[in-house]
């Protein structure tokens, strides 16, 4: 027969564990919930029986991870239901098994930023990082031999711009880097991307359902349609009406709208090419600029990362 002070003993034990791991997920669950993903690990435990701990347990690309000889889902779930997840698959041989599971190494979010800063790419969002951290992560936009809240004069930041989920937001990079607003220092998102631009006088860009995407240098007398043939034409599915033409400051960019069959048939005069111009083409008919515009922007940035545009390399043509 147990001892009545070992039964005691034991039941406030198994209550202080069961009071910790409620303590844990209240904490959990006052910060911004996180769902794991593939090429995210997790530290994860049998409640009481150390013997089953297992730290940076990958989660797997078809988002499951393996533990005690049972996969278990848990891409797109959060902590909690994650660990509840795995409770369920061991109750169905054990009842009343408590498990604690917490992140172990962040992998599977992460970031973009593109354009001029040394050092492009995609980044991993294994913390909160805010857009002025992502800048410097990626180099800067100061020369080396520069004073400190100098900007390269290569850099534009007035058309500069952040895509998140396919909107553009409303961040003025002017702002944020030449007068240090801390308000436009959001955090960073998964899957957002940043374009810094160029200030080179001679550039501008043409993408969307072209035959070739990328990079054209400004010339005397190129227009919205010269444009579109040296890039070989309109590629197949592309709505041949109306392109876009996006224009100035990202804060307020300016829309044009070019009907490429009224310029051909003479009835409509061709838009001069500035430097620092996107001209997109889309895909299906539209008939208001602003109904397209992030959609150009985002398609500008997806172009601009599978081309891996670079502003050295293209100095050095």
């Amino acid at each position: 027969m147990s001892h009545p002070v070992t039964c005691l003993l034991g039941r406030s034990l198994l209550a202080l564990a069961a009071l910790t791991l409620t303590l844990f997920e209240s904490s959990a669950q006052s910060r911004p919930a996180y769902r794991f993903g593939p090429g995210d690990t997790v530290n994860i435990h049998v409640l009481g029986r150390p013997e089953t701990k297992v730290e940076g347990l990958p989660v797997a690309p078809d988002g499951t991870i393996s533990y005690q000889n049972n996969r278990v889902s848990v891409a797109g779930r959060t902590v909690s239901e994650a660990r509840q997840a795995v409770e369920t698959e061991l109750q169905k041989v054990e009842r009343n098994v408590r498990v604690v599971l917490t992140p172990g190494g962040i992998g599977s979010k992460s970031y973009t930023i593109l354009g001029q800063v040394p050092d492009q790419g995609r980044y991993t969002l294994d913390r909160p990082v805010s857009l002025l951290e992502a800048i410097a992560r990626a180099g800067g936009l100061t020369k080396e031999d520069a004073a400190v809240g100098v900007v390269n004069q290569r850099v534009n930041l007035d058309q500069s711009f952040l895509v998140r989920r396919g909107r553009k937001l409303n961040i003025d990079f002017t702002k944020l880097y030449a007068e240090g607003d801390t308000k436009q220092n959001i955090t960073l998102q998964h899957e957002d991307h940043i374009y810094i631009a160029s200030n080179l006088d001679d550039e501008f860009y043409v993408f969307g359902y072209v035959q070739n995407q990328g990079m054209q240098r400004v010339r005397p007398g190129l227009g919205v349609v010269g444009a579109i043939v040296e890039q070989a034409g309109f590629a197949e599915g592309a709505w041949k009406g109306k392109v876009l033409l996006v224009r100035g400051s990202m804060t307020k960019p300016e829309t044009i709208v070019v009907d490429v069959s009224q310029v051909l048939k003479a009835r409509q005069a061709d838009v001069p090419i500035k430097p620092g111009d996107i001209l997109y083409v889309h895909r299906e008919p539209w008939y208001h600029a602003e109904n397209i515009l992030d959609s150009a922007l985002t398609g500008f940035l997806r172009a601009a990362a599978t081309t891996k545009v670079d502003i050295e390399t293209r100095l050095k043509d």
